[in-house]
């Protein structure tokens, strides 16, 4: 970055994985982005935000990139069997319904964690098994730290992403009720529909503030299954989710 460039041509500099970087250096990566070389533009690519550190993360411009394709979290049978619960919960609102979609909820949560708990375990491993006799004792410490917290960052993500399934699956509803066709889960357009049809538009936009309320409640120090159970119950334990 040090390097002189051409007058009014900008250098830029791209830090790929981002996250990966150890306390130490990205320490030291902050005198770069306190004080970057005139004319500089540095990107810092991450598909873990979270792990950054909070000095690093201050000092940045965040850009989220998302795909333009359907939402493809959820695989097929997932998204079959979660959808069911959902209209049902959604169609026949209960404390009962709630509850078994919060239920439904947490079971798509633990398969994912306990999926990316494993994969971080076998990354670990590999770099361990491939880098121990060629690297310092503290090695495996840092590398340790760095796996839960990316684990514990993946869940987070994924916990967001599914609240947001929701919210999309409500808000393909909307849109139908308000005459449009452009649907973010087309595959279950015809559930929302029914839903469309047989609730007003009051009650649907009250449903999904709900959702969006427990999305900013998970970011608290609210225990997890409280806030769930008090959102589920709220956005589908009653008609209208009042």
């Amino acid at each position: 970055m040090h390097l002189a460039a051409p007058s009014g041509v900008w250098k830029v500099g791209v830090v790929v994985d981002a996250d990966r970087m150890f306390d130490e250096p990205a320490n030291a990566f902050l005198k770069t982005l306190e004080e970057p070389p005139p004319g500089c533009l540095l990107l810092l690519l991450t598909s873990n935000a979270d792990i950054l550190l909070p000095t690093i993360r201050s000092r940045c411009v965040e850009i989220v990139l998302q795909s333009s394709g359907e939402n493809q979290f959820l695989e097929e049978q997932e998204s079959a069997a979660f959808a069911a619960i959902l209209a049902h919960s959604a169609a026949k609102p209960s404390a009962h319904s709630a509850l078994l979609l919060k239920a439904a909820f947490e079971s798509l949560l633990n398969r994912r964690k306990e999926g990316i708990n494993a994969a971080n375990k076998d990354s670990l491993k590999q770099e361990a098994d491939a880098y121990k006799q060629a690297t310092e004792g503290d090695w495996l410490d840092e590398r340790e730290k760095y796996y839960e917290a990316m684990a514990a960052s993946e869940y987070l993500a994924v916990r967001s992403a599914l609240v947001d399934w929701l919210i999309s699956w409500l808000g393909d509803a909307v849109r139908q009720k308000a005459g449009s066709t452009a649907l973010s889960l087309s595959q279950h357009g015809e559930d929302t529909r029914k839903l469309a049809e047989a609730e007003d538009m009051t009650g649907l936009l009250a449903r999904i503030e709900t959702l969006q309320e427990l999305r900013d409640l998970l970011n608290t120090n609210v225990p997890e299954n409280l806030a769930l159970e008090v959102s589920f119950l709220k956005a589908f334990g009653s008609s209208g989710a009042g």
